[in-house]
Formats: C-alpha cells, structure tokens, sequence
C-alpha cells in the first residue's frame, strides 16, 4: 500500500457511476485519482433510475472503489452529489473505515438522502457499473441534453440472479439498441431494439418482455413513457463478459450486434481517449 501523500488530501470509497470505467469515471477529474484497490462496505444499494445511492450501515455490502484524492476533486465531487453542508442535498458525505487488502483506511462516502430511496428497489448485489461518452458529469443525470445533443448505443443488462414472481431469472442477458437526438428529459421520444438472450423458455421470455418492456412498472417503466417506438424484440445468442477489474467489457449478440468497451485507453497526461464506441453499422438496422 502506498502512503498517503501530500498531494492526496484523503481516501474516497465511490460505486456505481463512479467506478473506473463507469459513466463519471472518478479517474476523468483531474487531478487524476490514484486508484487503491477494490473494496466493499456495510450498507444496502437502492436503485434510482439512473444511478444508485447507498444507505449505510445496513445489513447487505457494498461494491465500490478506494481511490486517493486531491482537495480539488473532492469539490468537484461534491458539486456533482449536489452535496449541501445542512445534508439536504442529494447526497451527504460520510466517513467510514474500509478495508483495502490487510489495510483499514478512513474514506469519504457519499450516502444518498433518506427522502431519494423510498419506495425504490434494493440492488441485492450491491453492485452497479455503467459507461456513456458523455463529458463528466453526463449532463443526462441533470436533465439535460447529451453531450453531443443525441445518444446513440447499447444498454446491456446481465442479471446475475433474480425473479419475477416465481420464475427464475438467474444469469440471462438482455441487450437494448436506443438512440434520441435532443433532451428526452424535455420531450425527445427514444427508438429502441430489444434483444433477448435466447436460453430463456417460455415463460422466462415472457417475464423478460414484461419487464423490459415497462409492463412491470419500476425504473423500465418510467423509461418506457420515453420510447417513441419499439422496431423489434428478438430473440438471440447473447454473450456478456466484464472484466475482474473493470478496465474492459463486451456484450455481444453475434451477427446482429457487438460492442466493446476498452476503458483504460488513456493518454499518458491523463486524458481519456477512448471511451464505448458505437455498435456496428449492422446493428443500426433495426433503428433506421
């Protein structure tokens, strides 16, 4: 373990958007992070739509990252968690201890205001990641506009265990093809494709459909009041591999669709080169 320099003011324990790779990479704040190694803590994940928040304490773990500070991101940081010094914010910052390797280390955490999770589902797992190309912050978890004023790629989804109702969903994958142009927080509709993993049976199908089709309510179904239209649901051989450590990723329907993700392209300043490049000209077929 290295020490702890002048330079890093403090330990910051982030999940979810945060984590390397993710869509607000902690490692795009400059100056850069240094990562410490991966780590868990006591607490229950709940899903807000868009990203997660943690409560802690509870009884469950975390997934997440300790990564080593300068007081500059730590502003940024806050200004991003809509941090308030009376906690009214979105989130609140906290200390916790988290063992990294042999080594406990005080870290700041953000924990989600109380009033965010009610009534929102509780990630079992704990674990969360996502990736966009937007810049930092994605100006889609502010209500506004993407980056490049429309969002064209690939939402891949492996559920590592879970149910609906009585049916078993464990291990299945379900790839979505979206594109918009515009602020679909302010009105702009979304074109989707669905593919499902094919070893699904019957019924597993059918649960599939009703929950990534929005008939099942939750965060799918307020996604769906955003879909102008739905060109295909297919069904299809779907692979799904994340790396141990984050740094690559790759969901793929072979001959229909395949995306890669190499998100530790950076430039030796620090700067991100590469970041999820766009599905296959192929795949765009079912969106034109």
């Amino acid at each position: 373990m290295m020490p702890h320099s002048a330079e890093d003011a403090r330990y910051v324990f982030v999940y979810g958007t945060l984590r390397r790779g993710g869509r607000n990479d902690i490692r795009r704040y400059l100056p850069m992070p240094r990562f410490i190694g991966d780590a868990t803590i006591p607490g229950l994940l709940f899903d807000l739509g868009g990203y997660p928040g943690v409560v802690l304490g509870a009884a469950g773990r975390v997934v997440g990252e300790v990564h080593a500070i300068n007081p500059a991101v730590e502003v940024q940081l806050d200004l991003l968690e809509e941090v308030e010094p009376d906690d009214s914010g979105e989130y609140a910052k906290r200390e916790v201890h988290v063992v990294v390797g042999t080594t406990a280390l005080a870290c700041l955490v953000y924990e989600i205001h109380p009033d965010r999770v009610r009534g929102k589902p509780i990630i079992p797992t704990g674990d969360w990641f996502d990736v966009c190309k937007c810049n930092i912050p994605c100006p889609c978890e502010f209500a506004q506009a993407p980056t490049f004023d429309e969002c064209e790629g690939i939402l891949a989804w492996h559920i590592g265990e879970g149910s609906y109702g009585a049916v078993k969903l464990d291990q299945l994958n379900v790839l979505a093809l979206g594109y918009f142009k515009g602020n679909i927080w302010a009105g702009a509709k979304a074109i989707m494709g669905i593919f499902i993993d094919e070893r699904a049976d019957a019924q597993q199908r059918e649960a599939l459909q009703m929950i990534f089709g929005g008939r099942a309510g939750g965060w799918p179904g307020l996604f769906a009041q955003n879909i102008a239209e739905v060109r295909g649901i297919e069904f299809a051989p779907i692979e799904f591999e994340v790396s141990g450590d984050l740094s690559t990723w790759r969901a793929a329907a072979p001959i229909m669709v395949m995306v890669n993700s190499a998100t530790d392209c950076w430039s030796t300043s620090g700067v991100l080169v590469q970041s999820t490049p766009a599905p296959v000209a192929r795949a765009r077929s079912m969106l034109s």
